[in-house]
């Protein structure tokens, strides 16, 4: 390229860019509308998730699975088009297959191949239909066009007599036909088929041979100097590189100095590890070294640090406490996006202006946010709850805000903002482009924005801009856009992981995964988690991928498994060979409840453990465990900035300096409205109702109490408790209202059609299948599902279920005393309260009480732990207290798999459990409403959108 003459048209882009540039130069050779723009990957799984009920699948199951299914299709479609393989040829070649003999394995792929194909030929109607392009379209239609239009491609052959390829193995079937096509008589690709890691982007394996086949008379040069890792890590990764089979062994040389050894560490727990990892960055920070890359010696610093994790979430344990250290980190890669606290901040907005009636948790989460203290938001939800009880579409928290002078006159200025803004809102929503909406709500109806500038990561304004791009997107091929309509496709979008981009903080450790460390390199790297089934995948077989006798180009001959492995393997290379001068190899022995210890990864054996001068392996024991301010115009600009001094000076209490700040804001925000500054009254804006009551009861050590005398408790509340106390403080403390489900909708008919058996029952009417059936469609809801096939599914269970019960009842020898029994009892001077489903007396008088389950059975309940369930020992009290005897037997039924689980109550066992209870109602009572959080209960939360722990 130095020989080339400097005024020679250079041209540097990706693959898709140079194919876009083409087509938008020739629109009228290809025919293609650009007119409704580019389909992002987001944008096909929503399209999907949406239309997956008229695809006709036959073979493919759907249920609460959808997502994957989808994601799935899609990414199995790509892979067809990554080998330019179209419906017709699918099509066609499933026809073929038909009149063969196959075995049951292949009959049954070639069946969920057909179903692809129904998706496949739906999408390709859906672009044509919308005027719409997707990236892999690019590439095709450009092949397609110089295969229509040779004097065309003579024509760019002509423009392009020199083409460079880098990074050549991470190539695809049909970039390397462009390639082909494009090319003239100087070609160079660069490319180490050692680091091919995207195969599951599409990746073409065997490239390098197809190459070397197409173009016979290609020089191979091999570049053999490694001017990066010490010859003790460039040694230690071609041993690793040995063991991967059918490899074409390379000597690569280094003039650097052997450096110190490998640290393989073992740690005793996931904490230990975090704990070591974090331990060496601050022990290393500061110490001087001499750069490779600058030639100097210096200290290292932040940035000099890299630790890089198979898979994203298991670099959480490491940044937090970085974090938590005050060590500057940047976390990379793919992430829960609709889980950030800015992202669940922003969508509270949109679901308020949506519908602000039925907007009680989000209207919770701005009252938080916006500083409400938690004894009037209880206020406010309580008369909420009170004047809409039983009505499905009003939650009654936007109407009963508007009563703040009566419900809380101490915050009725904030709380008439708040609700002013809010109106603005609403009444714009459609008024103009929804692009438009969310850039207003972001920049200048909230301080969203504003308070992102301040997150010294960065990574709030990237995932502001993020949900700005989502947004555009969406609106760029959706016909009259709404606010309603992109809050039903964000939520169909929520479940897939959305990838942000890096944030620029020049100075912090980097914490990423081995795909995003592609091409980086970092003085010290800690490859982290080498366990069994962490580091490599447990291999799971790709749900879709193009058949041997359909692929179009060379086979490797391995099979997915073997690839798999394969691959694992180079991405461990690529891990290690990040690392200049020291490299860490880490892991730990117990990962989170596992009952067993974890072993270590199978790719540590391929590794000369024993060599000293190479490794040194270590064991560690259990531990105790002014930002720039930016802006559109200068107006906001110095707005931005007034707000930032009016912050600091109310964190150093310096108060008329932060009233002074106030007052100009409020000037500010009358000249943004077009008003006059002779309109300020000052004397009018600083007239509030003020709350001395408030301090001196403060001052007295009397707090506002959120648990009063009339607080009441029951068996599921008092389970909560136990699971996560501040789930119990949002559901029936400030009384947050939920969000019904769909399991919640399946299981309470099959409750309400066996409470209606019961009571008939009871009065001497059998249950028969037929009044079941007519129960079960009286009490039947669609309204929870989104996916007519989840809905088919679940009534179909709903029927399994009652099938299940009429037949228990058939073999049932007790008579029914009562269903759906309510009662209330007393412990530790407060009142609980509940119903039992059913109170049963066996013929020898003895009386038994039943719980009818539909869902799963909860892993930790056995026979052994049903002794400790809460319903069943509080329902054991009530009998006490209804029948003045313990009963025989207190049993959870679970309708599937039809199995029982029995709790005798003995006196021992009963005044163990009021203990407990007291223990729990003292608990709550004292306001102790501490957070569990866990990712697994967290993700199913009703309040994980206002609670800020699962953040």
């Amino acid at each position: 390229m130095e020989s080339v003459p400097q005024s020679a048209d250079l041209t540097v882009s990706t693959f898709h860019s140079f194919c876009l540039t083409f087509l938008e130069e020739n629109r009228l050779d290809s025919g293609i509308n650009f007119s409704s723009g580019i389909i992002s990957r987001a944008n096909q799984l929503v399209w999907g998730l949406k239309n997956i009920d008229s695809f006709g699948f036959e073979h493919i199951e759907v249920g609460n699975n959808a997502v994957d299914v989808i994601e799935a299709i899609i990414d199995g479609i790509s892979t067809f088009r990554d080998e330019l393989i179209s419906p017709d040829e699918l099509a066609e070649y499933l026809k073929e297959k038909q009149q063969c003999e196959l075995s049951a394995e292949e009959s049954a792929y070639l069946e969920k191949l057909s179903d692809l194909l129904k998706v496949y030929r739906e999408y390709e109607r859906f672009k044509r239909e919308e005027m719409l392009l997707d990236y892999d379209d690019m590439i095709h239609e450009t092949c397609r066009l110089f295969e229509r239009k040779p004097l065309i491609l003579q024509r760019y052959k002509e423009r392009y007599t020199h083409i460079l390829v880098d990074e050549f193995q991470d190539t695809n079937y049909a970039q390397l036909q462009l390639v082909k096509m494009l090319v003239g008589d100087h070609l160079c690709v660069v490319g180490d088929d050692d680091q091919t890691i995207y195969r599951f982007r599409g990746a073409y394996l065997t490239n390098m041979q197809d190459f070397m086949q197409h173009f016979r008379d290609a020089q191979e040069i091999l570049l053999t100097h490694n001017y990066r890792s010490t010859r003790t890590i460039l040694t230690l990764a071609l041993a690793l590189m040995h063991h991967a089979p059918n490899r074409r062994e390379k000597r690569l040389l280094t003039e650097n100095p052997p450096g110190d050894p490998v640290h393989v560490v073992q740690c005793e727990n996931e904490t230990t590890e975090a704990s070591y990892v974090v331990g060496e960055i601050e022990r290393l920070l500061g110490t001087p070294f001499i750069s490779r890359t600058e030639k100097v010696e210096r200290p290292y610093t932040y940035k000099d640090f890299a630790i890089i994790c198979r898979r994203r979430s298991d670099g959480a344990k490491f940044y937090q406490l970085l974090r938590n250290r005050g060590i500057p980190a940047e976390f990379v890669g793919e992430m829960e996006f609709f889980s950030a606290p800015v992202i669940r901040d922003l969508l509270a907005y949109l679901k308020i202006i949506n519908n602000p009636i039925t907007a009680g948790i989000p209207l919770n989460r701005v009252m938080k946010i916006s500083g409400i203290p938690e004894t009037e938001v209880q206020k406010i939800n309580a008369v909420a709850r009170r004047s809409t009880f039983g009505d499905p579409y009003n939650d009654g928290v936007f109407e009963a805000m508007r009563n703040v002078d009566s419900l809380a006159p101490h915050y009725s200025i904030e709380i008439k903002e708040i609700l002013g803004t809010l109106d603005s809102l609403i009444m714009d929503k459609d008024r103009g482009p929804l692009t438009t909406l969310v850039h207003h709500l972001m920049m200048h109806a909230t301080d969203l924005y504003a308070r992102a500038l301040e997150d010294e990561t960065g990574q709030e304004i990237l995932l502001l801009n993020q949900f700005l791009t989502i947004t555009r997107e969406y609106e760029e091929i959706t016909k009259d856009a709404t606010v309603d309509s992109f809050l039903t496709y964000l939520r169909f979008l929520s479940g897939f992981s959305i990838e942000v981009g890096e944030t620029d903080v020049a100075d912090s450790v980097k914490v990423l995964t081995v795909h995003k460390s592609k091409g980086k390199e970092f003085p010290v790297v800690f490859v982290v988690d080498l366990a069994l089934n962490r580091f490599p995948l447990r291999y799971q077989s790709k749900e879709f991928y193009v058949p041997n006798d359909l692929s179009k180009g060379m086979k490797t001959g391995d099979d997915e498994k073997a690839l798999f492995e394969q691959e694992e393997r180079r991405l461990l290379y690529v891990a290690m060979t990040r690392a200049e001068d020291h490299l860490y190899l880490t892991r730990a022995k117990w990962y989170g409840n596992n009952k067993n210890p974890t072993k270590h990864s199978k790719f540590l054996d391929e590794l000369p453990l024993e060599d000293t001068s190479l490794i040194e392996q270590i064991d560690v024991p259990a531990v105790i465990s002014t930002p720039t301010l930016r802006g559109e115009n200068p107006m906001v600009q110095y707005q931005h900035s007034i707000q930032y001094q009016a912050k600091r000076a109310i964190h150093q209490l310096h108060l008329q300096t932060a009233l002074q700040h106030i007052v100009t804001l409020e000037k500010l925000r009358l000249l943004s409205e077009g008003k006059n500054l002779s309109l300020f009254d000052r004397d009018a804006f600083l007239t509030f109702t003020e709350n001395d009551a408030e301090i001196e009861a403060l001052m007295q050590g009397h707090t506002p109490s959120l648990v009063g005398e009339a607080h009441t408790f029951s068996a599921s509340g008092l389970g909560t408790y136990e699971r996560c106390p501040l789930k119990y403080k949002f559901q029936y403390v400030i009384l947050i209202p939920s969000i019904p489900r769909t399991f919640f909708d399946l299981g309470s008919s099959v409750h309400t059609v066996i409470e209606h058996l019961s009571k008939k029952q009871k009065e001497g009417i059998p249950p028969t299948k037929e009044k079941a059936l007519a129960l079960l469609d009286s009490a039947w809801s669609t309204a929870a599902y989104e996916s007519k096939s989840h809905e088919v599914k679940d009534r179909a269970t709903a029927e399994a279920l009652l099938d299940t019960y009429l037949a228990w009842q058939a073999a049932n020898r007790n008579r029914i005393l009562e269903a759906e029994k309510r009662f209330q009892i007393t412990l530790g001077g407060r009142t609980i309260r509940g119903v039992i489903d059913r109170i049963e007396e066996t013929p020898e008088g003895d009386i038994v009480v039943i719980d009818f389950k539909t869902g799963s059975k909860p892993g930790t309940l056995s026979k052994n732990t049903i002794k400790e369930d809460m319903q069943m020992n509080l329902y054991s009290l009530a009998i006490r207290d209804l029948y003045r005897k313990l009963p025989i037997r207190a049993s959870l039924y679970y309708l599937s798999p039809n199995k029982t689980f029995d709790y005798i109550p003995t006196a021992e066992t009963i005044g163990a459990f009021e203990e407990r209870v007291v223990n729990l109602i003292n608990a709550v009572c004292a306001e102790e409403f501490f957070p569990t959080p866990d990712f697994q209960t967290c993700k199913w939360c009703e309040y994980k959108d206002f609670c800020g722990e699962s953040d």
